[in-house]
């Protein structure tokens, strides 16, 4: 299950009606699909490393999303519709947090739109379910503790919608997905 797809459940969700009235589910579709786009520029040896890494090697993986953000606008040449605006910060703002520690800006709250949010959510979870160089992937439950313990990470809301459809929907291809890769 990817980004996109969960992004595309929360932003579809009944327990948000706040986020169905103004986001476009396309929108957060295309951003979902290109948030990571930045990691084009990033060397393979430093997004294949099975170890912690290093103040350069964190460096360079932190600037991504600003990269992804700049690739786009130059691909754009400054010719933006206003969806691809929302698609374009999105992914300069994937990895900000609620709680104003995410980066690259630190935007708190509500001052990093929606749109972002979503996606920065979907990536993390993402992130925790599937199997990674450093580590195996973690159960639901383990998910779900996580979450729940980094609440302050993410917008409640969004957490709660996402934790829906795992739970009831899409928890199923989840195992299935899981037990695939075992």
């Amino acid at each position: 299950i990817s980004v996109r797809d969960w992004s595309s459940d929360v932003c579809s969700s009944d327990l948000l009606p706040e986020i169905k009235n103004t986001v476009r589910e396309e929108t957060v579709s295309m951003a979902a699909k290109l948030h990571d786009i930045g990691k084009l520029l990033v060397p393979d040896e430093i997004l294949e490393t099975p170890k912690r890494y290093t103040g350069e090697e964190r460096r360079i993986m932190d600037y991504h999303p600003i990269a992804g953000a700049e690739l786009l606008l130059q691909y754009f040449n400054g010719d933006l519709t206003d969806e691809a605006e929302k698609v374009i910060f999105c992914i300069r703002h994937h990895h900000e947090r609620f709680d104003g520690s995410g980066y690259p800006s630190g935007l708190k709250g509500t001052n990093n739109p929606i749109i972002a949010q979503i996606v920065g959510l979907s990536d993390y979870y993402t992130a925790l379910t599937e199997k990674r160089a450093y580590r195996e992937p973690l159960s639901r439950e383990e998910v779900r503790s996580c979450l729940r313990e980094n609440n302050h990470l993410f917008h409640p809301g969004i957490i709660n919608a996402l934790l829906t459809h795992v739970e009831h929907d899409i928890g199923e291809k989840l195992d299935r997905k899981q037990a695939a890769s075992e």
